[in-house]
């Protein structure tokens, strides 16, 4: 679809599929929400591309995901985390005070709710925004680390608590380059203190990869694609350690 007709689309249905998060042992300690659309003109809209998802005011994300996962609390309990995301441009304080309000309007702790955000730029997000939503409880997550602007210099910078390893680094998990600057890269992360993900996990080979890098959690297709709200309801997932 060409860039140029994205503002001519609407959004004829929007909501979340919850994908896996997991632990060395395959457990599952969070989902990260996925924002699947319809257009009106029946073509699927997905949350890959920031011009595409602006297409939802971020008012109508929130509520959105609070709702839903104001049930996944209630059907699993507040030990999992869930994982929203938040685009630079939206990173603001007026932003976070939405978000708490949401969160106590529909009874989801803060503390079970990690804020997933792209770093773009030195300049692009707010650090007071970002110490605000620590002071609530919120876990901060940089997403999509190893691709655009970021990296490790820029992390001391900002209070986040974990970092995303994009799937750029396991899709060219067969290339010995790419292998040992994850290694090495990863090794640094986490001695300044945060804590991982590795994203992209599909197969067993890529897991019993990522575990030898000691990642605190794992996510991929090989442990789901998502889960619709409704699917997470009457089908409660098997979240024992496999």
């Amino acid at each position: 679809m060409a860039l140029d007709n994205i503002e001519k689309l609407q959004v004829g249905s929007f909501g979340y599929v919850f994908q896996p998060i997991v632990n060395s042992n395959k457990c599952i300690v969070g989902f990260e929400a996925l924002a699947r659309c319809s257009a009106a003109m029946n073509m699927s809209v997905y949350q890959g591309s920031a011009s595409l998802i602006s297409l939802v005011p971020f008012k109508t994300q929130c509520h959105e995901f609070f709702r839903s996962v104001s049930q996944l609390v209630q059907l699993y309990g507040s030990s999992y985390h869930y994982a929203f995301n938040i685009e630079p441009s939206d990173c603001k304080e007026d932003s976070i005070w939405l978000l708490v309000k949401l969160a106590q309007a529909y009874g989801v702790p803060c503390s079970c709710i990690e804020l997933e955000i792209i770093e773009s730029s030195r300049t692009s997000l707010s650090i007071p925004a970002l110490k605000l939503a620590k002071e609530f409880g919120f876990t901060l997550v940089l997403d999509d680390f190893g691709v655009g602007y970021s990296n490790v210099e820029s992390l001391l910078d900002y209070p986040f608590d974990r970092v995303k390893f994009d799937k750029v680094f396991t899709l060219n998990q067969g290339e010995r380059l790419p292998s040992q600057l994850l290694s090495a890269v990863h090794k640094v992360v986490q001695a300044c203190g945060f804590s991982t993900v590795i994203e992209g996990v599909e197969s067993k080979s890529l897991m019993d990869f990522a575990v030898g890098l000691s990642a605190d959690f794992y996510q991929g297709f090989l442990f789901g694609r998502g889960d619709s709200l409704e699917d997470m309801l009457n089908v409660p997932l098997n979240i024992e350690c496999k």
